[in-house]
């Protein structure tokens, strides 16, 4: 991940500097995700901030799969609110990130909650909703937990 970052500073600082964009962003927070990086995750957020570059829905959903490798469950439901703030409307890849982040935390119960709160919210799970959930099920304790 070290190279990923030298390497968005050195595009920064090329002459002519060359803007990054969303989907630089979310590059980065991909390379954050997945070498564990939250702490990293954070930083490449106040650099967009700082950018101007706004936040996007695909950007939410690797935040949130970032803390739920990290175990950080809260940080990753905390993300939600923030959304909607943005005026951001969270799809079914995002709540379906945030129903994996639980099975990563082996919280079945919470898991299901975020399903609850993903129907109430008006979006359809899909497919892969329902696989991640069904994993949840049979991973706690290596044994079936539904």
């Amino acid at each position: 991940w070290p190279q990923a970052f030298e390497l968005f500073l050195e595009m920064t600082q090329a002459d002519p500097p060359c803007s990054p964009d969303p989907i630089t962003f979310n590059a980065l927070l991909g390379v954050c995700q997945r070498s564990g990086q939250w702490e990293q995750a954070l930083d490449v957020l106040a650099w967009m901030e700082q950018a101007g570059v706004q936040a996007n829905v695909q950007m939410y959903a690797t935040m949130i799969t970032c803390f739920g490798h990290a175990g950080r469950l809260d940080d990753a439901e905390a993300l939600l609110p923030a959304m909607r703030r943005a005026g951001i409307q969270a799809n079914a890849v995002v709540h379906t990130a945030l129903i994996n982040a639980c099975r990563l935390c082996g919280d079945v119960d919470r898991a299901f909650r975020a399903l609850r709160r993903m129907e109430e919210a008006g979006v359809v799970p899909t497919v892969v909703t329902y696989n991640v959930l069904l994993g949840a099920c049979t991973e706690i304790n290596g044994t079936s937990c539904c």
